[in-house]
C-alpha cells in the first residue's frame, strides 16, 4: 500500500493561532508568604552532599528567597550546594506558582495542577554567583527531561547578573519524555561532575521564565487519517498490570517463609500481567478524547526481544529449584519463557566462562590449564546445570536468541596472568590487563570453540560481544581491557574464522556504558580510554570488517536519558543496518525503593528510550538469583534478578517488579517484530500522559504497549488500526498490552 492512502491534515488545537499571541510562563519570581522561603520545595542529596535550606528537618525544607541580591523585583532564589567528595550530589525542586505574576504558589493544589509550556520555545533566567549546576524539568507525573548544564548556555559570575537562555529542545522536550502541558517543578542540581570536585558553591537565580521566542516545543499535530482498505473486525487479547498492586502484593504476602507464600498463586488476587477480557474492534470510534493511531506505513527498526542473562548463578539456582521443587520450577520457567502463559522472553545473554555471578567458589574459563592448541578446552562445567536449564527454556520457547559475552580470556593468555583486574598503582607502574598480542589468534579459536560446543548441545549462539565492559579493567572479578587496537586485531582474527567454520554468529561491539564512567576518564599508565560512541563508529568505518559486525551492545551504568537518546539516534541514523542492543542493567535488591519509583526510572532511562531511539534488544542482568542476592563470590552483591528464589526451602519464587514491566513489552514483540510508528492524541493534538508503542510481530500479529504515567488519572482511549477501533481503559499508573 502506498503512503498516498494517508490524507494528512493539520490539527490546530495545539498550534500557534494567528489571532492569539502565545504567552510566557513565569516561574517563582517572588515569594507570597513574605517569610523569606519558597515553602513548597523539596530536596534530595547523597550522604556527603547538601543544599542549604532555611528549614532543617524533613524533605519539604524550602528554598531561601534572598532580598540581598535580585535581578529585579525584591528577591531571588538562593542556592548553596556542598559536596564533601567529588561523587556527591544534591538538588532542589522549585515548584510552579502563578504563571502570570511569577508569585510562588499558595497551595499544593496549585502546584499539582502544573503549567502548560507547550507554546514556549526557551527557558530563561538570570544568575549570579559561583560554581555551576544542571537544570532538569519535571511534569506532574514526575517524568523528567534531559539534564542541561547551566554554563553551556551562559556565564556565571559573582559580580554580575547574566542571562541564561536554553532552548527547550535541549531538554528533550520535543520528544515523548514528559507532558509539556503539565509542568510541575524545575530541579536545580549539583552533581558528580557539575560542579566538579568537592567544595561549596553559592548562586542566585531570578526571573525563571518559559518564553515563546521561537518555534513552539509542541506544534500542532500533523495527523495521518487512514484512507486505505479497512480490515475486518478482530478480537484483541489484553493484559494489565496495575503498578500499585505490586506494592499491595508485597505487603500482603510479606516476608519469606510466612503463612502466605510466593508460589504459583502469588498473582491471582492482583492485576499483575493479568489476562483481561478480550475486546472486539469496530469500525466506529467510541466517545473518547484520547486516540492511539497506529501508522502501518511507517515501519521502523527490527526488534529481537527482551530478556536477561543466564549467569552461572541464575542457572544454578534454577537447577536446584528443579531438583527440589519441580512443580514450582516448571511454573517459573513457563512464566519467564512461555509466550502464552508468561512473558515470552526471547533473548538470553550467556557469559562465556565465569562472570562475577557464579555459584562456584572460584572463577573459571573454559581453558584454565594452559594449552596453546586449546586441547584442554572444555565446557563440562556448563553441562552440569547451565545447558540443561537452557534446553528446558528452549522446549518452552524454541525461538530463543542467544548472545555470548566473555568476562575474561584465560589467565595465561593475558598480560597480567590473572583473570582479575589491575589496581591503579599496578597500572601506573606499567602492568596491563589485556590480551597478549601473541594470543590474539588463539583467543579467537577459543571463542569459536565455545560457539561450536554450544551448537553441538543444540544451542545456537547468534551473536558474540568480544568483551564485557572492555573499559573496566580494575575489578576483583574476571575482567579485561580491550582497546581500539585490540578490537581491530580480534575482529580481523575472529571474523574470517567464523566464515571458515560456516558459523552465522555475528559480532557485537562495545558491551559497555553509553559514556565513559567517571573512573574511566582518568588516564593511568598512559591508557586514555576512548569515548564509546567514537569507538563504535570508528570500528564501523573499517570496511573490511563490516560483514562480521552486526551491531553494538550497551550498558546503563554511566550516562542517562540524554546519552542513550544521543548515542542510539546517532547510530540509527548513520548505521541503520546495525543492531542497537541494551544488554545490561541490574535491579537492586537491597536498594529497592517502591514499585512506582523503580519502574519510573527504568521506563525513563532504559526501556522507553531504547526502543524509541532504534534499539532492538533490552536485557536485565541476572535472570534469577536467590534471596541473598547470589550465589556469588562477590561479598558486596546487592543485585536481584527478574525472579528471586527462596533457597532456604525452595518453596517460594518471587517475581520482581522489573519482570512485569518487561513482560508487557515482551508479549508485544515475542518471536521478533518490526516497530511501527504511533501517534497518541487528545482532541486532535499530541498528548504525553501515556507512552505507547506498536509492533508487527513475525507471526503476523500486532502487539501494542501502553503505559499510563499518571498516578491519579485513568485514560479512556480508542486504538485505531487500519480503520478499526478498539476501546480500552487504562487505569492510573498501569501498563496494558494488546495483541491481535
Amino acid at each position: 500500500m502506498n503512503k498516498s492512502v494517508y490524507l494528512l491534515g493539520l490539527s490546530l488545537v495545539l498550534a500557534f493561532s494567528l489571532s492569539i499571541k502565545a504567552e510566557e510562563v513565569k516561574w517563582a519570581f517572588e515569594e507570597t508568604s513574605k517569610n523569606g522561603i519558597l515553602d513548597r520545595a523539596w530536596m534530595g542529596n547523597s550522604k556527603g552532599g547538601t543544599v542549604e535550606s532555611p528549614k532543617k528537618k524533613g524533605g519539604l525544607r524550602g528554598v531561601t528567597y534572598s532580598s540581598d541580591y535580585f535581578y529585579e523585583g525584591n528577591s531571588s532564589l538562593k542556592f548553596t550546594f556542598t559536596k564533601k567528595s567529588a561523587n556527591d550530589w544534591a538538588f532542589a525542586a522549585i515548584t510552579c506558582g502563578n504563571s502570570k505574576t511569577g508569585m510562588e504558589a499558595k497551595s499544593w493544589k496549585e502546584v499539582d495542577a502544573g503549567h502548560d509550556i507547550s507554546k514556549c520555545s526557551h527557558f530563561e533566567f538570570y544568575i549570579k554567583g559561583n560554581g555551576d549546576g544542571r537544570i532538569e524539568i519535571k511534569d506532574t507525573a514526575d517524568n523528567g527531561s534531559f539534564k542541561v548544564t547551566i554554563s553551556d548556555y551562559g556565564t556565571i559570575e559573582e559580580s554580575n547578573w547574566n542571562k541564561i537562555s536554553i532552548p527547550l529542545k535541549a531538554f528533550g522536550l520535543d520528544q515523548d519524555l514528559l507532558d509539556v502541558r503539565r509542568i510541575k517543578n524545575i530541579n536545580v542540581l549539583a552533581e558528580q561532575d557539575c560542579p566538579a570536585g568537592k567544595g561549596e558553591w553559592t548562586y542566585y537565580i531570578d526571573n525563571m521564565t518559559f518564553k515563546p521566542i521561537g518555534d513552539a516545543i509542541l506544534k500542532g499535530a500533523s495527523i495521518p487519517e487512514y484512507k486505505g482498505e479497512r480490515v475486518s473486525p478482530f478480537t484483541a487479547e489484553m493484559w494489565l498490570t496495575k503498578i500499585k498492586d505490586g506494592k499491595t502484593k508485597d505487603k500482603n504476602l510479606g516476608k519469606w517463609n510466612d503463612e502466605k507464600v510466593y508460589d504459583h498463586t502469588q498473582d491471582e488476587d492482583f492485576s499483575l500481567l493479568a489476562k483481561e477480557k478480550n475486546i472486539t474492534s469496530s469500525d466506529k470510534k467510541k466517545g473518547s478524547s484520547y486516540k492511539l493511531f497506529i501508522d502501518t506505513e511507517s515501519p521502523q527498526q527490527r526488534v529481537l526481544g527482551l530478556g536477561a542473562a543466564m549467569t552461572d548463578s541464575s542457572a544454578y539456582v534454577l537447577y536446584q529449584l528443579k531438583e527440589k521443587n519441580p512443580t514450582l520450577y516448571n511454573y517459573t520457567m513457563e512464566k519467564l519463557f512461555s509466550p502464552i502463559k508468561g512473558a515470552g522472553f526471547t533473548v538470553i545473554r550467556l557469559p562465556v566462562g565465569a562472570s562475577d555471578y557464579t555459584a562456584t567458589k572460584k572463577y573459571y574459563t573454559y581453558c584454565d590449564e594452559k594449552s596453546e592448541d586449546l586441547s584442554t578446552f572444555t565446557i563440562e562445567h556448563d553441562k552440569k546445570y547451565i545447558i540443561p536449564v537452557l534446553k528446558d527454556a528452549l522446549k518452552i520457547n524454541p525461538k530463543l536468541w542467544f548472545m555470548g559475552s566473555p568476562w575474561s580470556a584465560p589467565a595465561w593468555m593475558k598480560t597480567n596472568n590473572s583473570l582479575f583486574g589491575v589496581k591503579d598503582k599496578e597500572k601506573s607502574e606499567g602492568v596491563q590487563n589485556r590480551l597478549k598480542p601473541e594470543y590474539i589468534g588463539v583467543y579467537a579459536d577459543y571463542l569459536i570453540k565455545f560457539v561450536k560446543a554450544y551448537e553441538k548441545e543444540g544451542i545456537t549462539v547468534n551473536a558474540l560481544s568480544l568483551q564485557n565492559e572492555p573499559q573496566f579493567d580494575g575489578a576483583d572479578y574476571p575482567c579485561m581491557r580491550v582497546t581500539k587496537e585490540d578490537y581491530l586485531k580480534l575482529l580481523s582474527a575472529l571474523g574470517p574464522k567464523l566464515d571458515e567454520q560456516k558459523l552465522s554468529t555475528g559480532i557485537l561491539l562495545h558491551d559497555h556504558n553509553w559514556v565513559l564512567h567517571p573512573n574511566d576518564t582518568r588516564i593511568i599508565g598512559g591508557d586514555k580510554k576512548i569515548d564509546p560512541l567514537t569507538l563504535v563508529t570508528d570500528l564501523y568505518k573499517e570496511k573490511d570488517l563490516q560483514k562480521y559486525i552486526i551491531g553494538s551492545a550497551w550498558h546503563c551504568y554511566s550516562g542517562g536519558l540524554a546519552d542513550v537518546s544521543r548515542v542510539y539516534k546517532n547510530l540509527r541514523e548513520n548505521y541503520p543496518d546495525k543492531y542497537i542492543m541494551t544488554t545490561e542493567i541490574t535491579a537492586w535488591g537491597k536498594r529497592k525503593t517502591d514499585w512506582s519509583g523503580d519502574l519510573d526510572w527504568s521506563f525513563r532511562e532504559n526501556w522507553l528510550p531504547t526502543f524509541e531511539n532504534g534499539g532492538s534488544v533490552s536485557l536485565q542482568w541476572n535472570l534469577v538469583l536467590d534471596h541473598k542476592y547470589g550465589p556469588s563470590p562477590r561479598h558486596d552483591s546487592e543485585a536481584s534478578g527478574l525472579a528471586t528464589v527462596f533457597t532456604d526451602n525452595y518453596k517460594e519464587v518471587k517475581f520482581e517488579r522489573e519482570f512485569y514491566a518487561m513482560a508487557h513489552f515482551s508479549k508485544a514483540v515475542s518471536g521478533g517484530a518490526t516497530k511501527l510508528k504511533t501517534h497518541f492524541l487528545r482532541d486532535g493534538g499530541y498528548d504525553y500522559s501515556c507512552s505507547t508503542m506498536a509492533f508487527k510481530r513475525d507471526d503476523g500479529k500486532v502487539g501494542v504497549f501502553i503505559l499510563n504515567k499518571s498516578a491519579k488519572s485513568k485514560v479512556k482511549l480508542s486504538v485505531e488500526y487500519r480503520g478499526q477501533f478498539i476501546p480500552i481503559e487504562v487505569p492510573a499508573k498501569s501498563i496494558v498490552t494488546l495483541l491481535w
